[in-house]
């Protein structure tokens, strides 16, 4: 399959950076919401994650979700972030690049970021699409309300390898004045980082027997049985040659960032710097209004 990022154009790169919520929308990108929810699933640039103001404006119909009463998001973020809402979450995504371009992503640096934060305690998930170094690919879909690792195949798809999405607790989950030693959560932001050797040995890792009939037979681990034949399954054994295919974030969340390195800091290694970093770029709320603590964004401290 042609590729989005040829080999070629990424030598020597140590960061891509394939998502900015400030540059949305991407002609690379595209935004899918549930039609038959026209109230309720929608996708929304908004000028800031503490004002929630929509870039644009909504359809009246449609009711932006923010938290819900006794959650609290912690400190924002004082810059555009991307809305993703639905009650339905495998019909509203964003998807890199589109299903319909027939492209692949061709990314091979070792380490998948994402900067985003939940709608509250709604479900939320995110995918991704991998190869290894003999061709086969798989498909890696973390969510929320996975509790437990499953391997799931067929012979028409790559095998689909589901895992527990495990995020920070909200910080309105603590106890104020809580004297237990908990460290305080600053904010419901968060930065996700996937490891793509990893994920592909743990397609043949724990392969066994299914559990449940459906169109995709779902394994569990240690159920191992003899007369169950193996599919032919990504592998981490050989990962010159891997790569990330496609990316998809589900509802509900807002998403910032999305980009791919060859460290786990996230950071290009020249400078020094960190994903984490971006963490300066929040504000508070105090007695109702937004106090920007600092705005400035990671082209503006290279420049420093």
């Amino acid at each position: 399959m042609p590729l989005l990022f040829p080999p070629s154009s990424l030598s020597s790169i140590p960061l891509i950076s394939l998502f900015s919520s400030s540059t949305y929308p991407s002609p690379h990108w595209e935004a899918r919401t549930d039609l038959a929810l026209p109230e309720d699933s929608l996708i929304a640039p908004l000028k800031s994650d503490a004002s929630s103001i929509p870039v644009t404006p909504l359809n009246p119909s449609c009711t932006l979700i923010h938290q819900p009463n006794g959650d609290r998001p912690g400190k924002q973020i004082v810059h555009p972030v991307i809305h993703l809402q639905s009650p339905t979450i495998r019909t509203t995504y964003l998807r890199c690049p589109a299903k319909s371009s027939g492209l692949d992503l061709g990314i091979g640096l070792e380490w998948a970021h994402l900067q985003l934060r939940p709608l509250g305690r709604r479900e939320l998930a995110v995918e991704f699409g991998v190869v290894d170094g003999r061709g086969i690919k798989g498909i890696v879909r973390a969510s929320t309300f996975t509790n437990e690792p499953h391997l799931s195949f067929s012979s028409t798809q790559p095998a689909l390898l589901l895992l527990p999405l495990h995020l920070p607790p909200l910080p309105t989950s603590l106890i104020s004045g809580s004297t237990s030693g908990t460290v305080p959560i600053l904010t419901a932001w968060t930065h996700i980082i996937f490891h793509l050797p990893t994920l592909l040995s743990m397609f043949t890792s724990s392969l066994s027997a299914p559990s449940t009939s459906s169109s995709h037979t779902r394994t569990r681990p240690q159920a191992q049985h003899s007369h169950v034949q193996a599919p032919i399954l990504p592998s981490g054994q050989n990962p010159r040659g891997s790569s990330w295919t496609y990316v998809k974030v589900y509802a509900n969340c807002r998403l910032r960032r999305v980009w791919f390195s060859a460290n786990r800091t996230g950071g290009t290694g020249l400078h020094g710097l960190k994903g984490e970093e971006e963490f300066g770029l929040f504000a508070s709320e105090i007695d109702g209004e937004v106090e920007i603590e600092d705005h400035k964004d990671d082209d503006e401290r290279r420049e420093e």
